[in-house]
């Protein structure tokens, strides 16, 4: 694992907002300094005023790419129903380049209070910017419906009126990452998706789960011994109820984790308080973040968990996968460690450009307040790659 001091960078860096202390004159400078790099002068610009804007920097720069834009909501068709689905475009109507963008486990889904605003300033860079509702997402389950879910949306996308021809970006946040690169593999999507960037994402399931439940972390290097974040495994006792308690208790216990999962806890103790026999005694292990007792039983059940974890990974997948890959990873991530982006870098080698950036700048998939100078100008850099793709 990385110093949580520093990066360890294969390729250009990330999509993440600058410090305060990055001002336009900075930002500008960094651009003249470093105009001869490959990627367009006029790309780092558009990233310089989409990342200003993102800190709410004012300025010249900061509204340089700054488009008005409008918003419309829509229904798509996938493997659970009708899910959600919102577009971020500029008023203007003229065809634009596509994002779709991922969110990650969340009750909110496409409402998400951090993800409303980040798809609303990438549109305003001058993109059309997708966001589907994953539903088993939004009910906290990592499976393969997402990932049909959103090779639907690119598909969608790629033939919308409002969207120019050359392919569709692909963003997933947190396990989203590790869905969108198995959807960008799927030959649905093959010659619709541009370029994937996977934030904070998964490589395989189960080596993930393996984590959360036993501190136990596997990388390319061997295995190391990491605490793991009390989140992922409640999450997984959520999603997998069924194997943790009775037929009968399922709904119930599953109604109070829900409470937890959105925490709220009074309502989560209420409903709590309900539960009897198996699921009660597991529900107070929950409230009482009681790993050494709730790890052991989440490990137990996990080899019989690996076909459907496995159709929701990318791991062994990738090697259908032909669009340029973007993956970021926080060095200190105790939810999917950065190890997870390592393994799918090493699987793509040679097969499609791919840039990895494992740095301190983020946690999981939050911006730390002050990345260093050259943490910054690294997630200038990455978003001015990822515009002018």
């Amino acid at each position: 694992m990385p110093r949580r001091g520093g990066d360890r960078r294969h390729g250009p860096a990330v999509i993440a907002p600058v410090g305060r202390r990055c001002k336009g004159a900075w930002a500008l400078a960094l651009l003249v300094q470093f105009g001869v790099l490959s990627v367009p002068v006029r790309d780092h610009l558009r990233a310089a005023s989409l990342l200003l804007r993102m800190n709410r920097a004012e300025g010249r720069l900061a509204h340089l790419y700054d488009t008005p834009i409008t918003e419309e909501d829509f229904a798509l068709r996938g493997p659970e129903g009708t899910f959600r689905a919102r577009m971020y475009r500029p008023a203007d109507g003229a065809p634009r380049r596509a994002l779709v963008l991922a969110h990650g486990v969340h009750w909110r889904g496409i409402d998400e209070r951090r993800l409303v605003p980040f798809a609303r300033q990438l549109a305003r860079t001058g993109l059309v910017v997708v966001t589907p509702e994953l539903q088993a997402l939004a009910d906290y389950r990592i499976q393969a419906s997402s990932v049909e879910e959103l090779t639907v949306t690119v598909r969608h996308v790629a033939r919308s009126p409002r969207v120019a021809p050359g392919g569709v970006g692909l963003l997933g946040l947190s396990f989203a990452g590790g869905l969108a690169l198995r959807a960008a593999a799927e030959p649905s999507c093959a010659g619709e998706v541009a370029f994937v960037l996977s934030l904070g994402g998964h490589d395989d399931l189960e080596r993930v789960s393996h984590f959360l439940a036993t501190d136990e972390l596997q990388t390319p290097r061997g295995v190391v011994r990491l605490r793991a974040h009390d989140y992922g495994l409640v999450v997984l006792m959520y999603a997998y109820a069924e194997r943790f308690v009775p037929a009968e208790e399922v709904a119930p216990f599953r109604a109070a984790v829900r409470e937890f999962l959105h925490e709220n806890r009074p309502e989560a103790e209420r409903l709590g308080a309900r539960l009897q026999g198996v699921s009660g005694a597991l529900f107070q292990r929950i409230l009482a973040h009681d790993r050494a007792t709730l790890g052991p039983q989440v490990a137990r059940e996990l080899p019989s968990l690996r076909g459907a974890m496995d159709q929701a990974s990318p791991r062994g997948h990738l090697q259908r996968l032909r669009a340029p890959v973007y993956l970021l990873h926080g060095d200190h991530d105790d939810v999917i460690p950065p190890s997870e982006s390592e393994f799918a870098s090493l699987e793509l080698r040679g097969q499609v450009p791919t840039h990895l950036l494992v740095t301190s700048a983020i946690s999981h998939v939050s911006v730390e307040r002050r990345p260093t100078a050259g943490q910054q100008w690294a997630m200038l850099h990455f978003m001015a790659g990822v515009l002018g793709e």
